[in-house]
């Protein structure tokens, strides 16, 4: 999965797909937004601690639920480095 922010601001939504349909939330609906786990615990989190640079992490699913999270790359933004 790639979760990416879109820097210009859009003319048109992309159309609806397999997947679903594009749509903006404000960061505060989020939490009550029907997300996967993995998305909530971590991914979220991880792109508001990243935004403006990279970060690569894997998750391991168990069977009993459990997620072992591994932070395997991550860049700080360029602008946020030269402040």
């Amino acid at each position: 999965m790639f979760l990416f922010e879109v820097k210009r601001k859009l003319a048109t939504l992309p159309p609806p797909n397999r997947e679903g349909r594009f749509q903006f939330f404000p960061r505060v609906a989020l939490d009550t937004l029907p997300m996967p786990q993995t998305d909530r615990e971590q991914l979220w989190p991880l792109f508001w601690r990243h935004r403006g640079g990279f970060f690569a992490a894997h998750c391991h699913c168990h069977a009993d639920g459990r997620n072992e999270w591994t932070l395997e790359e991550a860049a700080a933004s360029p602008i946020a480095n030269s402040r």
